[in-house]
């Protein structure tokens, strides 16, 4: 999996974004719909006009954590990842991961 993450803590109590490139997902959506029978949490949504899906196999939402798998072509999918951070980080740090 390859993505990248940002880190802002001068955004209330910090935020934290990643982004990575699924490429085992090679039917799109199609690959993550059979994980919704043991996901804690399950809600389609449009994104930016492309088909999401909410989910995660652990329901953190209520400390700031959301997954979100975006489908970004009938081939293909990627994962974000939105944390509202309870303790500040480093302002405007990202990283990169390969």
């Amino acid at each position: 999996m390859q993505g990248c993450e940002w880190n802002d803590s001068t955004v209330g109590t910090g935020v934290q974004l990643g982004v990575a490139w699924v490429p085992a997902f090679r039917h799109g959506l199609a690959d993550i719909y059979p994980q919704r029978r043991t996901a804690a949490y399950w809600q389609p949504v449009t994104e930016g006009g492309y088909p999401a899906v909410l989910n995660d196999t652990v329901d953190e939402r209520g400390t700031g954590t959301c997954r979100m798998d975006l489908g970004v072509s009938n081939t293909a999918c990627s994962i974000c990842l939105i944390r509202t951070l309870l303790q500040p980080t480093h302002a405007a740090k990202s990283r990169r991961w390969p």
